[in-house]
């Protein structure tokens, strides 16, 4: 849907993602697409942060990173 043009269907499927996720990285990775379909900084900082909060708790580098990126760049926004 986010390829095709489609940000409100994708924004609904990446929502339903992450009330039908049953583990912490389909959580993490849930919340990372669900924060980049919101409008506000302080909307995507919110499930940035969320994303973090799952990503720390599996054992894959690369997810633990990429959250804690996302999250510095937007806590750094003004």
């Amino acid at each position: 849907m986010e390829e095709k043009g489609n940000p409100d269907e994708a924004s609904r499927l990446f929502l339903q993602a992450w009330n039908e996720a049953t583990n912490d990285f389909e959580k993490y990775i849930a919340a990372y697409y669900v924060a980049r379909h919101q409008e506000n900084v302080p909307d995507k900082l919110k499930w940035l942060e969320t994303a973090l909060q799952f990503a720390l708790k599996v054992n894959n580098e690369s997810a633990k990173k990429c959250a804690s990126q996302s999250v510095f760049k937007y806590r750094q926004m003004p």
